[in-house]
């Protein structure tokens, strides 16, 4: 399932964002959870100040765009922590290799 980033705004926004805030819950919320390159979706993520506001920070996966794709969030947003949730290698690939590249962030 994708949700648009209004649909994402909407949905911290208007749900879990101020209800957790109301009852003293501290968990954390990320924004995204997809590649490097949807970094424009982030930004409007982001932009909402009530979203911004309640969110932990961005989460990000690395099989899309290039490390540094990220970097116009974090530029953006630099209160905001970004983190790669989701990076691995390919059926037959070796994990040497695999984890170079993920420390190098460029496929």
């Amino acid at each position: 399932m994708e949700l648009t980033a209004q649909e994402q705004v909407r949905l911290i926004r208007d749900h879990p964002g101020p209800e957790l805030k109301a009852a003293g819950i501290k968990v954390g919320i990320y924004v995204y959870d997809h590649n490097w390159d949807g970094f424009a979706k982030v930004n409007e993520i982001l932009d909402d100040p009530v979203v911004k506001s309640v969110v932990t920070g961005a989460a990000y996966h690395c099989y899309g765009g290039v490390y540094e794709d990220l970097l116009q969030s974090k530029m953006r947003h630099p209160e905001i922590p970004s983190f790669q949730t989701e990076c691995s290698g390919s059926l037959g690939s070796k994990l040497y290799d695999d984890f170079e590249w993920w420390l190098t962030g460029y496929a």
